[in-house]
């Protein structure tokens, strides 16, 4: 797990991306040829992991091999729906170097979510959280796919790990950051169009449901629903 450092008794410790730790995989899954590939579940080697503590603040952040995280049966995102993400995308210019449009409006939104959703306790610098998916870019940029269509998916998400099975009355205790890479081709509009998303709605379902444009997983879950009902109308 993250740990903490240089901890000052009644202080908390700001997110600081300058103090990553980079855990490398031993093999890399790295496809030899993105050519007629898969990418649906496709995630690429590392992920970024920090955790948030009430009383020590951010731990360090972690570059480690993805892998399965592991939350109590008690959790609060699992009961309460205490988490918030982000989505965003990387793709090579002609010069092969990744360009990422507007990455600190969505490092801003993503904090913005977290306060709407009750979560903004563990407050950080939209910069510091930017330089360390940068970092994670650096070592996974091997995972973006070449071409024009090609790009890699960002999904940072901010968890509530607390153990609490009832609704919250005091700001959660434990929060956790994640960012995962997938790679992807072509544009979510394009993604959308396949799914007949797009050609069907309802007035009986709305995305916000009280949380307004703070992007919840608690609002996304519903399309679920959406799309089956879309699906058995030939949508």
């Amino acid at each position: 797990m993250v740990g903490w450092s240089g901890v000052v008794r009644g202080m908390r410790r700001g997110l600081r991306a300058s103090e990553t730790v980079v855990e490398r995989v031993g093999r890399s899954r790295l496809p030899e040829s993105w050519e007629g590939l898969e990418l649906q579940g496709l995630q690429s080697d590392h992920m970024l992991e920090a955790e948030w503590d009430r009383e020590r603040g951010w731990g360090r952040p972690l570059i480690r091999p993805y892998q399965k995280i592991q939350v109590p049966p008690s959790a609060a995102v699992l009961h309460s729906a205490a988490g918030v993400f982000e989505g965003m995308r990387a793709r090579r210019g002609d010069d092969r170097r990744l360009r990422l449009f507007r990455p600190m409006a969505n490092m801003e939104r993503l904090l913005a979510s977290a306060k709407r959703a009750g979560l903004g306790q563990a407050h950080w610098d939209p910069e510091q959280l930017y330089r360390s998916l940068c970092q994670l870019l650096w070592v996974d940029q091997a995972w973006v796919p070449d071409g024009q269509e090609g790009s890699v998916y960002i999904r940072p998400f901010l968890i509530g790990t607390e153990q609490d099975l009832l609704p919250p009355t005091a700001p959660l205790q434990r929060l956790r950051l994640y960012i995962v890479l997938l790679p992807t081709r072509g544009s979510l509009a394009d993604q959308f169009r396949t799914t007949g998303l797009q050609r069907w709605a309802s007035p009986q379902f709305q995305r916000t449901a009280g949380g307004g444009s703070a992007k919840m997983g608690a609002h996304y879950a519903l399309y679920f629903q959406v799309r089956r009902l879309a699906e058995e109308r030939g949508a």
